[in-house]
C-alpha cells in the first residue's frame, strides 16, 4: 500500500496551502524534530575520477573513526563527493582530517555543504514559478487511472509483439554498449570483438516472452510517480493488466478496511498519519501473505496493540474471505541506516509456497522471489543452457536468495554452493533443498567476499562455474575480484535485472590484469533477454562470460577450432527459448 490523503494531492497540484506557507520551502524538512544527516554534510574534492565509494567510506569509518551516514558521489567522473554524518562533531572532525589528506595518490580538500533541497517541494516551487520541466514524468493533466497505468505499466497500451520488439532493440543496444566498453577497457580484445560482431550480429538470442486520488479518499494502490518527481498521490489498481484478480480483490478489501478505520494514511510531506505501505505476496498455490507497514506516531504500546488487534480481526473476517492466508506487521518510523525492519507475525501462515519447474519453494515475507512464475521458469531454463553444467561441475550460486536457481539446476551439477546475506532467505533455501530432496547443495550465510574464498579449497578437481543474480546495483567490486583471482572459475553467468546499472561490473570482468586487478579477465560470449515484466520497459538480461583463453579464441577466429569448440562457429546454439518449450505465454499470466 502506498496510501495518501487526497487533501495532500489537492495541495500539491493546485497550490492550496492548508498546512502553512513554510510547507513548500524546499529545506523545511531540516527544521522538523526528526534526524536528518543532511544537517551534517561536507563536500570532498580531489578524489580520482572513478574512486571506489566503498573504499572511501571504509577510510572514514575504520581509519578515521567517523560516524558516517552516506557517501554520495556527484556522478561517475564528477566532483564533488558529498558525505553526511550522524552528528556535527563527526562532520567538523572530517573537515579537519580530510583537508590536505593524501589518498590513493591524490590530495583532498573539504568544505561545508548545504543540505539538499527536498525534491518534492523543490518541484512544487518550480511548478508555481512556471520553471518545472518534467524529465519523463507522467503528465499531471491525464486522468488518474491513465497516469497510474503509464507509471507502472508503460507498455500496456501496445501489443505484446510490439513490446517484445522494443525490448529486443533495447537489449541489442545494451550489448553494443558492452562491446564498446569492453573494447575500451581492454584494447587487446579488438580482434575478438570484431569477430563476434561479424559472426553473431549482436550475439543475443530471440527474447523469451512471458505473459484515488480524484475521489478525495484514501487509496490503496501504486504511486503515480516518485517523490522526487513532485507527486505523492496514489491511484487504483483494478484496471492494471499486470495485477492478478486475486490480488485486486485483496487490495480492494484492505482499502475498505483502511477507509473505515480511525487512522489516517501516512503523508510523506508532513510525516503525519499511520498507514504507510501494504505488500501483497501471492502464489499460484492460492497463498496470500500481507505485510502491513505502519508509522507508530505517538500511539504508544497500547495504541499499537489496539491497531494490531484490528488488523488481525480484519484478516480473520473480511481478509480471509478475500483470500488472505497470513499477516505480518512492520512498525517503522524514521528509517535508520543499518537497522532492519522487524517483521511481526500476527495471524495465519508464516510464508507462501510456490512451484517452479516441478520444485516447491517456501518464501518468507522478506525473501526475494520472482513475481512472474511462468517467466521465471523460462529464465532458469535459459540460465541452465548458458551455464552448461554436468557432473564435473561445481556451481557457485551467488546471491542465491531462497535457492531457486541452484535447486532448479541441482540435478545437472555435481556440487552447488549457495551464497546469501539475508538469513531468512538462507533458512528458506535450506528448507527448500530438503523439501525437494536435494542433497548436493550447501548454503553459506554472509558477504560473498568472505564466503567465496572458503569454497575454492573444497571443490577439488571440479570445474567451477558461477551464476550471479545480484540486486539492481550489481555486485561489489570485491566479489568480481574474487571471481577473477581464482583461476578455477571458468565462466560466469550474470543475471542482470537492470543491465544499465551493471556496466561497472561488466568492465571489471573484462579489464586486463594489473597491479590492482589480479587474474585473467572474462569475455562476453552469449546473451539472452527474458521478459519477466510484461507491459513494462523492463527485462532481465542473462550474459555468459568465459575466462579468456587466447589460444582457444585464436583457433576459433582462424576457423580451426579445437575439439569441442566447434559450437562457437555456429552462432548462438541451443536456444533457451527452444529448450524451454513455448516462447510466448499468455499476456495475462504475469
Amino acid at each position: 500500500m502506498e496510501a495518501v490523503k487526497e487533501s495532500i494531492k489537492q495541495e500539491v497540484f493546485d497550490g492550496v496551502e492548508t498546512n502553512g506557507a513554510n510547507l513548500k520551502q524546499s529545506l523545511h524538512y531540516t527544521k522538523r524534530d526528526e534526524f536528518t544527516s543532511e544537517r551534517f554534510k561536507i563536500k570532498v574534492r580531489g578524489l580520482s575520477k572513478f574512486f571506489p565509494p566503498g573504499h572511501f567510506k571504509k577510510l572514514l569509518v575504520e581509519t578515521m573513526q567517523l560516524a558516517v551516514k552516506k557517501v554520495k558521489p556527484s556522478g561517475h567522473g564528477r566532483e564533488p563527493c558529498y558525505v553526511t554524518f550522524n552528528d556535527e562533531e563527526s562532520a567538523q572532525k572530517a573537515l579537519l582530517l580530510l583537508e590536505g589528506y593524501k589518498w590513493k595518490g591524490r590530495t583532498l580538500s573539504t568544505a561545508k555543504a548545504n543540505p539538499a533541497p527536498d525534491p518534492l517541494l523543490r518541484v512544487l516551487e518550480q511548478k508555481e514559478e512556471g520553471t518545472y520541466r518534467p524529465d519523463g514524468a507522467v503528465a499531471d493533466t491525464l486522468p488518474l487511472e491513465e497516469r497510474v497505468m503509464l507509471s507502472v505499466t508503460p507498455y500496456a497500451h501496445i501489443s505484446y509483439d510490439k513490446q517484445l520488439e522494443k525490448k529486443q532493440d533495447a537489449a541489442l543496444e545494451i550489448l553494443r554498449r558492452i562491446g564498446r566498453e569492453v573494447g575500451k577497457v581492454n584494447p587487446q580484445l579488438g580482434s575478438f570483438l570484431r569477430w563476434q560482431k561479424l559472426r553473431h550480429k549482436g550475439a543475443v538470442s530471440r527474447i523469451i516472452a512471458s505473459t484515488n486520488s480524484e475521489t478525495k479518499a484514501v487509496t490503496v494502490g501504486f504511486r503515480v510517480s516518485s517523490y522526487k518527481e513532485g507527486n505523492v498521490s496514489v491511484g487504483p489498481v483494478m484496471h492494471l493488466k499486470h495485477i492478478s484478480d486475486a490480488m485486486k480483490s485483496v487490495v480492494m478489501s484492505f482499502e475498505e478496511f483502511v477507509r473505515s478505520s480511525s487512522y489516517a494514511a501516512f503523508d510523506p510531506i508532513t510525516h503525519e498519519g499511520v498507514w504507510r505501505q501494504l505488500t501483497v505476496r501471492t502464489s499460484n498455490n492460492s497463498d496470500c501473505l500481507l505485510v502491513v507497514v505502519v508509522h507508530p506516531q505517538k500511539l504508544g504500546s497500547e495504541g499499537l496493540g489496539l491497531l494490531k488487534e484490528r488488523l488481525t480481526q480484519y484478516c480473520r473476517d473480511t481478509g480471509s474471505a478475500a483470500g488472505v492466508t497470513g499477516l505480518y506487521c512492520v512498525v517503522t518510523g524514521q528509517k535508520t541506516s543499518g537497522v532492519s525492519d522487524e517483521y511481526e507475525h500476527l495471524w495465519g501462515a508464516t510464508h507462501i509456497t510456490e512451484t517452479v519447474l516441478g520444485k516447491t519453494f517456501r518464501i518468507s515475507p522478506q525473501a526475494f522471489f520472482q513475481v512472474n512464475t511462468p517467466a521465471a521458469e523460462k529464465l532458469y531454463e535459459a540460465i541452465g543452457v548458458l551455464a552448461e553444467l554436468d557432473q564435473t561441475t561445481a556451481l557457485l550460486d551467488v546471491c542465491c536468495g531462497t535457492g531457486t536457481i541452484g535447486i532448479c539446476l541441482a540435478e545437472k551439477a555435481c556440487k552447488i554452493f549457495g551464497l546469501e546475506i539475508v538469513d531468512e532467505a538462507v533458512a528458506d533455501a535450506q528448507h527448500n533443498a530438503a523439501a525437494n530432496n536435494i542433497t548436493n547443495i550447501d548454503y553459506l550465510l554472509g558477504n560473498c567476499e568472505q564466503t567465496l574464498p572458503s569454497i575454492y579449497g573444497a571443490v577439488n578437481a571440479l570445474q567451477v562455474k558461477a551464476i550471479v543474480d545480484p540486486p539492481r546495483a550489481g555486485l561489489p567490486s570485491s566479489v568480481i575480484s574474487s571471481l577473477r583471482r581464482h583461476a578455477e572459475v571458468s565462466s560466469v553467468v550474470y543475471v542482470a535485472c537492470d543491465p544499465n546499472r551493471c556496466h561497472q561490473n561488466f568492465q571489471a570482468l573484462a579489464r586486463p590484469p594489473s597491479k590492482s586487478i589480479k587474474g585473467q579477465f572474462f569475455v562476453p560470449v552469449r546473451a539472452v533477454a527474458v521478459d519477466l515484466f510484461p507491459h513494462t520497459d523492463k527485462f532481465e538480461l542473462v550474459l555468459l562470460w568465459e575466462r579468456y583463453d587466447e589460444a582457444k579464441w585464436r583457433s576459433i577466429i582462424d576457423d580451426n577450432p579445437r575439439a569441442g569448440d566447434e559450437k562457437y562457429l555456429t552462432g548462438v546454439t541451443d536456444s533457451p527459448s527452444e529448450a524451454g518449450g513455448n516462447t510466448k505465454l499468455d499476456e495475462q499470466q504475469s
